[in-house]
């Protein structure tokens, strides 16, 4: 049954990688174009010199010379690749509207399934190593073939990845390497931990509390800091030099900052608390890291890691849906019971959805590459529940369920550790 569901796993990946695409694909891909096209290796300073109005920024260095490698490896397997990514950053370039079915009809491309399926393949090769690093690291064959069906569907990954195109399955990757290694090598683990940040820099707050527990003086801590923020710290360095706010910038999600609109009035002060209680909340997560004492640092590791995203995806003035599968290496780490594991993953998708994938283009306009004028004009599901009852409702209950879930989680995770019987609060 295991090897039936897996095959299943892998045709629905195959069946979406081509036909489903989200604007987010076109600018992971299109600006490392630039690498090979222009030769521009630095990202951030060309968009200090020719995009200085625009509202955002790209990605982390090592992002942007992750998929120049594989643009070019896309190029040899089809002649259609890098001009289209040509095509498509003029369009993106331009401010003209970001919907899929734009993009597409404003670049044709002969081989569009063809080369959506390719700008997708890195997200297939770290799902296979997903896979691998779960049968060799789970003793347990059973255990580890639980892990892995619950990775394989979840809908997130799914939704998120093969049929957004994010690439939020790299970080998640080196986050399940890191927490995998660290059980026989905390340098080599921390390390991984770091290439996750290069990537996506949400994955330092799971350094600082792997430094606090596992650091025995304050040099020891300061090292391991150190070492785990390096590979972030070593693709930084061209762009701090030459675009200094653009590190600013590159050090939170984009979301975050709202982009680089200014803010006022009470879209102001909400942000403005929420980052508040996000920050103490945080504080209060590395203090228990720094004096919580159990006897499985390993797995206060994973809980207050764990604790941190839930505070985040709680508490943080935006989120998108793609960022739950941040959690998902830490969720089935730490939880036994696969029944909790799949409860939060599901209850955590749905609630989110609810008020969050609203629009076409996160719907079936996500499915323009079959037929751009069809699945364009697909009213969204919301809309259609909205003929009937105000569809606010649902998307109200989703909020609050979402709020909550995430809350009682953390609270459930911080109790688990803190009231052990062996748990003590003291730093010598």
């Amino acid at each position: 049954m295991f090897k039936v569901l897996l095959l299943f796993a892998v045709v629905i990946r195959i069946l979406l990688m081509p036909i489903s695409v989200h604007p987010d694909l076109f600018f992971i891909n299109t600006f490392p174009n630039l690498l090979l096209s222009d030769k521009i290796f630095n990202i951030a300073l060309y968009f200090d010199q020719n995009l200085p109005d625009k509202e955002y920024t790209y990605y982390l260095p090592l992002t942007y010379y992750f998929f120049a490698a594989f643009q070019f490896i896309n190029g040899l397997l089809s002649n259609t690749y890098s001009p289209w990514m040509h095509d498509l950053l003029e369009h993106l370039v331009t401010g003209k509207s970001a919907y899929p079915v734009d993009f597409i009809k404003s670049a044709p491309n002969p081989h569009l399934f063809k080369d959506i399926f390719l700008a997708k393949v890195p997200y297939l090769i770290f799902d296979i190593a997903v896979v691998i690093v779960f049968f060799k690291s789970v003793k347990n064959l059973k255990v580890a073939k639980t892990m892995i069906l619950i990775w394989l569907f979840n809908p997130v990954l799914i939704y998120g990845v093969y049929i957004m195109g994010q690439f939020e399955i790299i970080p998640s990757f080196f986050i399940l390497l890191g927490f995998i290694l660290m059980r026989k090598n905390l340098q080599l683990g921390i390390i991984s931990l770091g290439i996750a940040a290069a990537f996506k820099s949400y994955a330092i707050l799971l350094i600082i509390p792997v430094a606090l527990i596992y650091g025995h003086s304050f040099i020891d801590r300061l090292k391991l800091l150190i070492l785990g923020s390096l590979p972030y710290i070593i693709f930084l360095i061209p762009t701090l030099f030459s675009s200094a706010d653009q590190v600013i910038y590159s050090f939170l999600p984009k979301v975050y900052l709202h982009y680089r609109k200014p803010i006022e009035g009470w879209s102001l002060y909400s942000q403005t608390v929420k980052y508040t209680f996000l920050s103490l909340s945080l504080l209060l997560i590395y203090l228990l890291a720094y004096f919580l004492k159990i006897k499985d640092k390993y797995k206060l590791t994973l809980g207050l890691g764990l604790t941190s995203f839930l505070l985040v995806y709680a508490l943080a003035p935006r989120i998108s849906f793609h960022y739950l599968l941040w959690e998902v290496p830490l969720i089935v780490l730490f939880f036994k019971n696969s029944k909790t594991i799949v409860t939060l993953i599901v209850v955590q998708a749905i609630s989110l959805a609810s008020y969050k994938l609203l629009a076409n283009h996160l719907q079936a306009g996500l499915f323009a590459p079959l037929n751009p004028n069809l699945f364009s004009s697909i009213p969204p599901f919301n809309d259609l529940v909205n003929q009937f009852i105000p569809y606010r409702i649902i998307s109200s209950i989703g909020f609050f369920v979402f709020l909550f879930v995430n809350l009682y989680y953390s609270a459930k995770i911080l109790g688990q550790l803190i009231f052990q019987k062996e748990a003590k609060l003291y730093r010598k």
